[in-house]
């Protein structure tokens, strides 16, 4: 299923950082193995270069037609490792969603998530944090609705967003803190393929989502819907 931009949305937020479990990684290395927490719909999506050694895989990749943020942000601890003459070692264990896997993280179920999240999710007393990837104001979101919406023939400048319904994940802060400015009608769900379902039943009519690689910045769900 796929979704379509129809407005580029500036977000202002905290900082995007590294999150990693207090069995913190041992320095001076050339080689170290990590369990590292990876959300499973990202897996399912992009399984292909998650075969065999991972981070060799990515290094190597030269283009990737559709994209999303957990890939880049494998692609950039790849790279923090690889300049630093230690190749990394990623032994990936799948999560459901971003609350479960923060709890795996601080109970030292896993050393890492491969996916950057927001500073205001971090417990600094359980885990160790990066130093910030994405700086505020620096992360941009668009508005997405799904494919045939009216929105769609609507002149970006002539959008009035509070006639129509948002709807985000229930774990994301942030989003929902932006829905209630963009609009009075939002709703929330517990999980990603629901987004999608809500979004394709017209239950809702716009989400905010990460800006596609594709060229028409149309965004695919892939969990397997």
């Amino acid at each position: 299923m796929r979704i379509y931009n129809i407005k580029y949305f500036w977000f202002t937020l905290s900082c995007l950082s590294l999150f990693i479990s207090n069995n913190s990684l041992a320095q001076n290395q050339q080689e170290i193995t990590v369990k590292a927490g990876l959300y499973k719909g990202t897996y399912l999506g992009f399984q292909h270069h998650f075969e065999g050694d991972i981070c060799s895989n990515l290094l190597k990749v030269k283009h990737i037609e559709i994209i999303d943020r957990s890939v880049v942000d494998i692609i950039i601890l790849c790279s923090a490792f690889a300049n630093q003459q230690t190749k990394l070692n990623i032994q990936l264990v799948l999560y459901p969603n971003n609350r479960r896997a923060r709890t795996m993280v601080a109970s030292g179920d896993i050393d890492i998530l491969l996916t950057a999240i927001w500073k205001a999710d971090i417990d600094n007393k359980s885990v160790l944090q990066s130093k910030n990837v994405v700086l505020k104001n620096e992360f941009e979101k668009g508005i997405y609705v799904y494919e045939h919406h009216p929105l769609l023939n609507v002149a970006s400048e002539n959008i009035n967003l509070d006639e129509y319904t948002g709807i985000t994940i229930q774990s994301w802060q942030y989003d929902w803190k932006i829905l209630g400015e963009l609009t009075n009608n939002r709703t929330n769900i517990g999980h990603i393929p629901a987004l999608y379902k809500m979004l394709k039943r017209r239950r809702a009519d716009f989400t905010l989502l990460e800006f596609s690689s594709l060229s028409e910045m149309a965004s695919f769900d892939h969990s397997g819907i």
